[in-house]
């Protein structure tokens, strides 16, 4: 415990302002989910976002939590650069598979108090704490449902391993029965739920399930052509029985182009056009070209 308080003490300044070596530094002394058994023991607290200015609740003894804690941001920064890139106050953010809500709180910011953010997260843990952001942030622009979308009507098993809720998937679990919980979790169809929704940005992060969500979401695609985040893990997709040339074949048949996301050497935003790997794990982000959200020449 000692060790922990001198490292939040004297190096989480260095990190927070991700100085030249940050990252050597915080896998030596802070360390990702291998390393969650050092942090327990510390309380809960909250944090404002360097990015967004919102608080959010923050758990030291979960690596993802923690990586928040010591950067100020969620650790996806692709991401959240492209979300950066795209959204405009008063656009409507549609976030599938929100989680604890760090994509969404900065979608939130950006959109503004005219814009909307609708996000759908059917796990009533880090739906908790999601709301519990909103609720202390007194944030007025975001919609927080609690169901999942797919491509019918139903009710799934969504099997969460205890180290990771963002791991949490209605696909084959990859952890032993102990080390998971299981929360049947209503599903509904995107369309229905989202029809005259008009949203800009729609970002897609279901392990493995974002084949299903995206055929809910036909009309919805077909109408406005949003830009799509979505993340592509080739076992995750196989586990949900789908893949990557299934997922990649749904987006190009629907006329859309995909780009990987990815960091230039100066920390900026960085798209890279080209076919998506049958073993690609990553961020990517589909355009129309009937919707060009952003000229990504600028960012290759």
């Amino acid at each position: 415990m000692l060790k922990q308080r001198f490292v939040m003490i004297f190096l989480r300044p260095y990190i927070y302002r991700e100085l030249p070596g940050w990252g050597r530094l915080y896998e030596r002394f802070v360390g990702n989910y291998d390393r969650d058994p050092e942090w327990r023991g510390h309380s809960e607290r909250w944090v404002r976002g360097k990015l967004h200015g919102y608080e959010m609740l923050l758990d030291l003894g979960r690596w993802s939590n923690r990586a928040t804690y010591f950067l100020g941001r969620f650790y996806d920064l692709p991401t959240q650069l492209a979300l950066g890139a795209i959204l405009r106050p008063n656009d409507t953010f549609v976030d599938v598979g929100a989680n604890e809500g760090m994509i969404s709180l900065l979608a939130s910011r950006l959109v503004g108090r005219s814009g909307q953010v609708i996000a759908f997260e059917p796990n009533p843990q880090p739906r908790a704490r999601f709301q519990a952001a909103i609720t202390r942030n007194e944030i007025a622009n975001v919609r927080l449902l609690n169901f999942a979308l797919g491509a019918e009507a139903s009710v799934l098993p969504l099997t969460v391993p205890k180290i990771n809720s963002g791991e949490g998937s209605f696909g084959r679990p990859d952890y032993p029965a102990e080390l998971v919980d299981v929360v049947d979790c209503e599903v509904r169809v995107g369309d229905d739920v989202l029809r005259r929704i008009r949203p800009r940005l729609v970002k897609i992060d279901v392990e493995g399930f974002e084949c299903n969500v995206i055929r809910g979401l036909g009309e919805v695609i077909e109408e406005c052509h949003p830009a799509i985040v979505t993340e592509i893990v080739s076992a995750h997709l196989q586990k949900a029985q789908s893949s990557v040339t299934e997922l990649v074949g749904m987006m190009n048949e629907k006329g859309y182009r995909s780009y990987r996301l990815s960091l230039s050497a100066k920390k900026g935003l960085r798209l890279i056009p080209g076919e998506v790997d049958p073993d690609a794990h990553g961020d990517f982000l589909w355009m129309h070209p009937k919707n060009e959200v952003l000229n990504a020449s600028r960012f290759v």
